[in-house]
Formats: structure tokens, C-alpha cells, sequence
């Protein structure tokens, strides 16, 4: 068992907002959405001026949110945003943790289960105490451990991508070759051999004297339509 404080540890850098410098913001999604760019914004438009500054790679939560779930990996694209006091970042102790087993063990209900208990306050008002946070114990196997896992689960996701490609491939095949088979019915080809055999007119055959030319089945629809009009005629009368 290891605290979370053990791999984790406090990033704090605090900004006063200047209002001729332009700013990155954060935001972060619910369910597991991930971190991403809020937006720019003039220092001058922005109302709490004493802020905080993340890096990439770091990792981030809500501090509001993170019992659902928001939280992650600050990307290459926000280093050096901006944050308020609702967001805290920390930097991954890579001594304790592989970060691609870190990255995977963020999205096991153990780590939720850790955001929510540490969730504390009113329904509509709780927040993380990042005390609790920190030295709650998570069951982590040791680095080695971890690293060994990771290279059996990118092999499962390597065969499961060949698995999907395979199958997309086939059923491409197979789509092509629905097509084939209707385009020939289309053309006739598929009865050639048997319309050659069987040609219409020959009753030489039993299987061509039941052949029925477009013709004669066209003159028959016609004259049974006929017939049941006139009775239906005689029928009002």
C-alpha cells in the first residue's frame, strides 16, 4: 500500500495576474473528459488576480469535481496556464510510479473512490481536503511490477488493434463481394450456364417446359386483371 501523497507531491506557484499579459486557462471535463484549454484571456479582463501556474505533465484535479471524475494530465499545450484556487496540481513522483501506469491506474475506480472519500462538505458544497487525499492508501504493485504490466497490456492493445483490423478487412471482402454476386444476378450471369441449357421455347426438356417467357407472363397478369374487374362489375349490379 502506498499514500497518494507518496506519489504525488504539491506543485504551488503562485501568479499575480498582469493586466498587460495574456493568459492560458484550464478547464477540466467530467468523466473522465480530460484537461484542456479553457481559453486566452488579457490579464486586465481577468478578476482574481492571485493565481497559480501548472506545467505539462503535471498531474491536475477540480477540487469541486474530481468525485466525478475530473481530473488528469496537463498536455503540452498548457504550460504555463493559469489556474484558480479550485484546481490543484502536482508533479508525478516517478520514483514510486511509472507514468503510463500512473496515466492507466487514473482511470481505476480505485483512484475515484480516493477523489470521492476525500470529497468532504454540504451535498452541493463538498470539496476535496487534500490532507485526506494525500495520505489516503491505494494498492499500488511496486515499479517494476508496474512496468511489467504495462508492457503486457500495450501487447493486449496491440492485438486487439491487428484483431479489429483484421475483422474490418474482411468485412470489406465481404461487402465486395455481396456487390459482385448482385451485380451478376443483375446481368444474368449467375443462370447463363442454365439459360443456355434451357432455352425459351425448347420443350425438349421438362425444366424448359416450365419455362415461362416474359411475355406470355405479362399477357396473363393482363387478362386475370381484366377478368376480376368484370366480375367485380357484376358483382355491384
Amino acid at each position: 500500500m502506498k499514500r497518494i501523497g507518496d506519489i504525488l507531491t504539491r506543485y504551488k506557484v503562485a501568479e499575480t495576474v498582469k493586466d498587460d499579459v495574456t493568459y492560458k486557462q484550464v478547464t477540466i471535463g467530467t468523466n473522465y473528459k480530460g484537461v484542456r484549454l479553457r481559453g486566452t484571456k488579457p490579464g486586465i479582463e481577468i478578476g482574481t488576480k492571485n493565481q497559480w501556474l501548472v506545467k505539462a505533465g503535471q498531474f491536475i484535479l477540480s477540487r469541486i469535481d474530481a468525485r466525478n471524475s475530473a481530473f488528469g494530465i496537463i498536455p503540452d499545450d498548457l504550460e504555463g496556464a493559469l489556474v484558480t484556487n479550485d484546481f490543484m496540481a502536482y508533479e508525478v513522483n516517478e520514483d514510486e510510479v511509472d507514468r503510463d501506469f500512473f496515466n492507466v491506474f487514473l482511470q481505476s475506480p480505485q483512484f475515484l473512490e480516493a477523489c470521492i472519500k476525500a470529497s468532504r462538505g454540504n451535498t452541493n458544497r463538498k470539496r476535496v481536503q487534500e490532507e485526506f487525499f494525500l495520505n489516503y492508501e491505494v494498492n499500488l504493485p511496486d515499479i517494476e511490477h508496474q512496468r511489467l504490466l504495462i508492457q503486457k497490456i500495450e501487447r493486449a492493445k496491440a492485438a486487439m488493434a491487428t484483431a479489429e483490423s483484421e475483422i474490418a478487412h474482411q468485412q470489406s471482402l465481404l461487402g465486395k463481394l455481396k456487390q459482385a454476386i448482385l451485380q451478376e444476378a443483375i446481368q444474368g450471369k449467375l443462370t447463363a450456364q442454365w439459360r443456355a441449357a434451357n432455352p425459351v421455347g425448347d420443350l425438349s426438356t421438362e425444366a424448359s417446359a416450365k419455362v415461362e417467357p416474359a411475355s406470355q407472363l405479362l399477357q396473363r397478369i393482363q387478362a386475370e386483371k381484366v377478368r376480376l374487374i368484370a366480375e367485380k362489375k357484376k358483382s355491384v349490379k
